[in-house]
């Protein structure tokens, strides 16, 4: 009998292993190929950002432009340390426990992890404001838009936070790390297949940008992306 369990544990451990593997293994691949594969880098437009913090890619685009004044979306008066020289806003979309439960690495928990990685978890967006575009370099890569193609990117955004009835979005409150960002309900479940970092890619896909078929991991989404 504790034979027969044996080898049962050990299938069982070995089929997730091989799972694991093969996620992994088509992880790589499909980041590697490129989606939009002719789509070339401008050279002037409108100066969006791609960052991360190893982890985690976000958009970083201006407070305001031709094209919109994220202020009149998200009002600097649920920012108490954010003013009107403030001239950057991030977008991060994720896994809305890992987000509110996890404001240090040091807070995370094997069932919090759990939770984002083997079950359909609901989602928030996190928003935080900067005084300031971010350096380029490993961490964060400069992109510039056309005016068209910024459109599309803020279409992309906003449609990705719940609302209201009304059209109003649901801030979660007292869930900020800080006087600079929020957090608010958004749209769609993660995944283990559609991650924080598929949401990046997936915006860039739309908007024409050369960028991974599939990004489950940052790296995926930075790879592209001329430093």
């Amino acid at each position: 009998m504790l034979r027969r369990l044996f080898r049962y544990f050990y299938v069982l451990l070995l089929s997730l292993l091989a799972l694991l593997l093969l996620f992994v293994g088509l992880a790589w691949l499909l980041a590697l190929l490129p989606a939009n594969a002719d789509a070339h880098p401008q050279s002037e437009g409108v100066a969006v950002y791609i960052t991360t913090n190893g982890v985690h890619a976000d958009f970083r685009v201006p407070v305001q432009t031709e094209v919109i004044d994220w202020r009149q979306l998200l009002p600097l008066r649920d920012y108490t340390g954010a003013d009107s020289r403030f001239r950057y806003v991030a977008f991060g979309w994720g896994d809305q426990g890992f987000y509110l439960h996890t404001p240090q690495w040091s807070d995370l928990t094997p069932g919090t992890a759990a939770r984002a990685l083997f079950m359909p978890s609901p989602t928030a967006m996190h928003v935080t404001y900067y005084p300031h575009a971010p350096a380029t370099g490993k961490d964060s890569r400069r992109l510039y838009l056309s005016p068209e193609q910024y459109r599309q990117l803020v279409a992309y955004i906003q449609q990705s936070f719940a609302r209201t009835a009304s059209g109003e979005l649901l801030l979660i409150p007292g869930a900020g790390y800080s006087p600079y960002d929020n957090f608010y309900e958004a749209r769609g479940s993660y995944t283990l297949f559609y991650t924080c970092n598929n949401w990046v890619n997936e915006g860039l896909q739309k908007i024409g940008v050369k960028t991974a078929r599939w990004a489950p991991f940052d790296w995926g989404v930075m790879y592209h992306l001329e430093e």
